[in-house]
């Protein structure tokens, strides 16, 4: 059984990153910056996450047999949001 993700607050735990990203030390004055700087990351933090696990869920569905493969492949192509995201 694989261990369940934990998820922690790092809000503070990037302020050392900011610092050597910016140059700037995290004050009252340029929160806003940091603010977005942190939600930068966490989105990039997010969409690393979401690429690798589509990746090893991929790679699982290949080592199924044909019918139940095909069956996947139809139900994921057949979303709503699936379909929309395709016609862009």
């Amino acid at each position: 059984m694989e261990k369940p993700v934990e998820i922690f607050n790092n809000f503070k735990n990037l302020k050392n990153d900011f610092k050597a990203d910016t140059g700037l030390d995290v004050n009252s004055e340029n929160m806003s910056t940091y603010i977005a700087y942190y939600n930068a990351r966490i989105n990039d933090m997010s969409y690393q996450t979401l690429k690798l696990l589509n990746h090893q869920l991929i790679n699982k569905i290949d080592h199924l047999p044909d019918m139940i493969r095909l069956r996947i492949a139809e139900m994921i192509t057949d979303h709503p949001i699936i379909k929309q995201l395709t016609k862009k």
